[in-house]
């Protein structure tokens, strides 16, 4: 079902299982898709110098988290090359992400307070699109955050009966979910305050740390090595790395990086395990350091299946 809205006053009233992140700019075409086959999500259109834009909003819970996944054709290689900007949103700092989406529009991507941000250019005015983008972003507010913000009850496919189009909504899907405590022992994991967790037959397990803020959010996704279950697990091959950018090895964790502000994707096996740990935006290689510190010392809890 798509609600149309008159104007921005109106989402006040209206509860989203993310984070508006709004445009310091008149609001034009919006609408809200709720009660679907697909997940909920904030559609508006903003205008500057002649310029229009089309912002669309919502939870992604299906991939590893703040991946520009509108600018990728595959797990990790874009449609065009990619280009960066930087930018501090309420104290902390996340890279947006320029390129060509699905479409083959001129488009942008973020990931702020737990919201993905697709944005087209409905202009098609090129290089101008990258500044507008920015002037945009650095004033813009966040508007009113979800009433219940862990995993489980923003994602549209954990713990629901849903149809699947692509085996990244299965993966997530298929698992029995359950809030879980944090009890980790650690200088970085251990400030996160939403525990959710996956699993599937004791086959696949998945682990979804948040932040009451909603500033970060860790996946810790475990598989059994050998297991024929379709979908398992995501290959790391230097054919395929695409956007990704590697690190040197620490604690023999494979380190991958899109910016050096995330995200981040982490890989280690521990026997018969194969873990591959997702890091959202905001995060910087010295908290990785810590995150990979806090697994070790804690590795009966955290890796297990």
């Amino acid at each position: 079902m798509i609600k149309k809205l008159d104007s921005r006053i109106d989402l006040k009233n209206i509860q989203l299982p993310f984070v508006p992140i709004l445009p310091d700019l008149e609001l034009k075409n919006i609408s809200i898709r709720s009660d679907s086959e697909k997940w909920e999500t904030l559609r508006f259109e903003v205008e500057i110098d002649n310029q229009i834009m089309r912002f669309k909003e919502f939870f992604l819970d299906w991939f590893y988290p703040s991946f520009p996944k509108s600018l990728l054709r595959t797990f990790s290689l874009p449609y065009a090359p990619l280009s960066m900007r930087s930018m501090k949103f309420q104290g902390t700092t996340y890279p947006v992400f320029f390129g060509i989406d699905y479409s083959g529009a001129n488009a942008a991507n973020a990931w702020m307070l737990g919201t993905t941000l697709e944005i087209r250019d409905l202009s098609h005015r090129g290089k101008d699109f990258i500044d507008r983008t920015m002037d945009i972003m650095l004033h813009a507010q966040s508007g009113a955050f979800p009433q219940r913000r862990d995993f489980i009850s923003r994602s549209f496919y954990a713990g629901k009966e849903r149809k699947y189009s692509w085996f990244e909504e299965e993966r997530i899907g298929r698992m029995a979910w359950a809030n879980t405590k944090n009890d980790i022992n650690g200088n970085f994991l251990n400030k996160f305050d939403r525990v959710c967790t996956g699993i599937f037959n004791g086959i696949h397990k998945l682990t979804v740390y948040s932040r009451e803020d909603l500033n970060n959010e860790i996946w810790i996704d475990l598989f059994k090595g050998g297991s024929t279950l379709k979908n398992g697990v995501y290959r790391f091959d230097d054919d395929n790395n695409g956007i990704l950018n590697r690190h040197s090895e620490s604690n023999q964790f494979r380190i991958f990086s899109v910016s050096k502000f995330g995200p981040w994707l982490l890989r280690k096996s521990y026997n018969d395990i194969i873990a591959t740990i997702g890091v959202s935006s905001g995060v910087e290689i010295g908290d990785i350091e810590k995150l990979i510190g806090d697994i070790e010392i804690n590795r009966d809890k955290v890796i297990n299946l």
